[in-house]
């Protein structure tokens, strides 16, 4: 949803329409964290997950430090446009992983 959001804001022409479709991406965005993080803690344990998690910032610490500059770079429309896509993909990775893993727990009909 956040995705899509972000591609309508910048395709979005006018002021109060843009700033609804952020207030919903964002919305959209900050939804997800919960479950996010939820995940590798309930795939992992003991020092695994703490490996697992510390990369996870890692990764988000380096996007916090170059998304701007890129956004910057780039321009809002096209900068917009590439976190759209990078949320889009992060979002279909991790229901991707969950549906891996529940085909995996299901027992077999054997």
């Amino acid at each position: 949803m956040a995705a899509v959001c972000l591609v309508g804001a910048a395709y979005s022409t006018s002021l109060l329409p843009m700033l609804v479709i952020m207030t919903v991406a964002a919305s959209a965005q900050w939804s997800m964290l919960g479950p996010f993080w939820a995940m590798p803690t309930s795939m992992l344990r003991g020092a695994a997950a703490a490996t697992g998690i510390a990369f996870i910032n890692s990764v988000g610490n380096l996007g916090g430090f170059f998304g701007p500059k890129v956004l910057g770079k780039l321009g809002f429309k096209t900068g917009l446009l590439i976190v759209a896509i990078t949320l889009g993909t992060g979002g279909i990775a991790c229901l991707l992983v969950r549906l891996r893993e529940s085909t995996q727990l299901e027992p077999s009909s054997k």
